[in-house]
């Protein structure tokens, strides 16, 4: 039992293994290029989130800064206006705080559009990496990179079944005996093209311990269970 006693040809089987696995191995590497590609373009995604959402907060920080500074100019503004019209002070003196404040005051005003072209950056990245998400069916919650890296061990896990597959198959091209005998006949020789199901050789136990035998109906009265007998 488990001795091979045929082999059919399995040279167009191996040609085929070839072939699938040249194509696996050059799927295997687009696959890596894919995962590469995929998890640097993710990368550069939330870069550039936190870059815009850094833009968004510097922007706000400025706002806040230059406005503070504008009403203590102002202030001061207010202090020498009130000596130059006691002509305390020249006018070059009290005019000197007037382009820093006209500046300050164009700068606060142009915060508004910053933040509007900011927010609609951070919008697009946020919607982008969304839509990725969507793409490669992740969930909400979930991470991109360990979801791609999921995807890869699921197509790795396929390969591997695929590849596992053939070599079943690669196996059974050899014909082995299902049990201990004799092969008493030969039906096909090398070469023959043999159909499914068609008998290659025949396979007889070396002993047996029982017979098989026919007993007409009229003969049944001449026998009885356990009455010695030969058989031939």
């Amino acid at each position: 039992a488990g001795d091979v006693v045929a082999k059919m040809d399995a040279s167009l089987l191996d040609a085929r293994m070839a072939v699938d696995e040249a194509r696996m191995a050059e799927a295997e590497e687009t696959l890596a290029g894919y995962q590469q590609s995929m998890l640097q373009l993710i990368r550069q995604g939330e870069m550039t989130i936190k870059d815009a959402e850094a833009a968004f907060e510097t922007i706000k920080i400025q706002q806040e800064r230059d406005t503070a500074e504008l009403e203590e100019l102002k202030k001061e503004q207010k202090r020498r206006d009130d000596l130059l019209g006691k002509k305390l002070i020249s006018e070059v003196e009290a005019s000197v705080l007037r382009p820093q404040i006209a500046a300050l005051e164009h700068a606060i005003a142009a915060v508004p559009a910053l933040i509007k072209i900011q927010e609609r950056r951070l919008e697009e990245v946020n919607k982008e990496k969304e839509d990725m998400k969507v793409w490669l069916r992740v969930g909400k919650d979930s991470d991109i990179s360990a979801a791609i890296r999921d995807k890869m061990k699921a197509r790795n896990a396929v390969f591997e079944s695929s590849r596992d597959l053939r070599r079943i198959r690669r196996e059974g091209s050899n014909l082995k005996a299902m049990r201990d005998g004799i092969v008493s006949v030969i039906m096909q020789e090398a070469g023959d093209v043999v159909q499914a199901g068609q008998p290659i050789m025949r396979l007889v136990s070396e002993h047996s311990d029982s017979v098989v035998g026919f007993l007409p109906e009229v003969h049944l009265t001449d026998l009885k269970v356990g009455q010695k007998a030969w058989a031939w």
